[in-house]
């Protein structure tokens, strides 16, 4: 591994406790290094409207609402270890 060099490992991780049980997977971490997360969500449009009733469609077409369609990513943020 090249110093100074960022890394990135994209994996779907699940948050809750009853999952990661049962999955069994789990990570190391050096508590002497700095580690950081980002959480990107997907949206697709076509999947947001098929759960829609016609009328609420025809509402959001009606007043120029669009549905959002792509990825919305968070800044890095730090991962504090205990």
């Amino acid at each position: 591994m090249v110093p100074d060099k960022e890394k990135t490992i994209s994996k779907k991780i699940s948050i809750f406790k009853k999952d990661l049980e049962s999955s069994g997977a789990y990570y190391t971490f050096d508590k002497k290094k700095d580690y950081f997360i980002q959480v990107e969500l997907n949206f697709d449009r076509t999947e947001v409207k098929k759960y829609l009733p016609e009328e609420q469609l025809d509402s959001l077409k009606k007043n120029n609402i669009k549905i959002f369609h792509g990825i919305l990513k968070t800044k890095k943020i730090p991962l504090i270890l205990d």
